[in-house]
């Protein structure tokens, strides 16, 4: 779904983005994935010369300054977050052209969606294990008062290095570029 306005939107972040230079900082490589409010890639950071995702947000046609401030002041929240079970989250910005992007860890291994998927009914003691992490990295955010919004399978990373060592991904700050009706 989407409409019109949306496809376009999708149709320019997937055709502008990748081989572009983000604020002379960041060049993105590849595309990781994507969802409804954006695309998160794989990016170089300049000076470091390390791996780094970057999720690319464009907002939709009528999303007015006072929201995109207020993803702007979640991002900046968000990277006050330091848990071993959370990405996180390393820079944030908004480019000339108004692409909101975010920068954070990149994680390398298969999301619970896809472990599920490929090995079916988990192991009582697995379960207790990975589900503790993502306890434990909510709990750290619940204590900076940052609320997922989006938790899934989807969203929470088994890291490919150790045994079941989880990172909870992307903790909603998409979902601030909808306008909150509700207080």
């Amino acid at each position: 779904g989407g409409g019109p306005a949306h496809d376009l939107e999708y149709v320019f972040v997937e055709l502008g983005v990748v081989g572009r230079d983000l604020d002379g900082r960041y060049t993105i490589v590849d595309k990781l994935g994507g969802g409804a409010m954006g695309a998160v890639y794989r990016a170089t950071q300049h000076g470091l010369g390390r791996e780094v995702a970057i999720k690319v947000v464009t907002p939709r046609l009528g999303v007015d300054k006072v929201v995109i401030q207020r993803f702007l002041r979640e991002a900046q929240l968000a990277s006050k977050l330091s848990h071993p079970n959370a990405v996180a989250v390393l820079d944030f910005g908004k480019t000339q052209d108004d692409l909101i992007y975010l920068v954070m860890e990149l994680v390398k291994g298969r999301t619970l969606e896809e472990l599920v998927k490929a090995e079916g009914k988990l192991a009582t003691p697995r379960v207790v294990r990975i589900g503790s992490q993502i306890c434990d990295a909510l709990e750290g955010a619940h204590a900076l008062k940052i609320v997922h919004r989006d938790l899934k399978p989807a969203n929470i990373m088994l890291m490919s290095s150790g045994r079941d060592i989880v990172k909870v991904l992307d903790f909603g700050l998409a979902k601030s570029l909808i306008t909150d009706t509700t207080s």
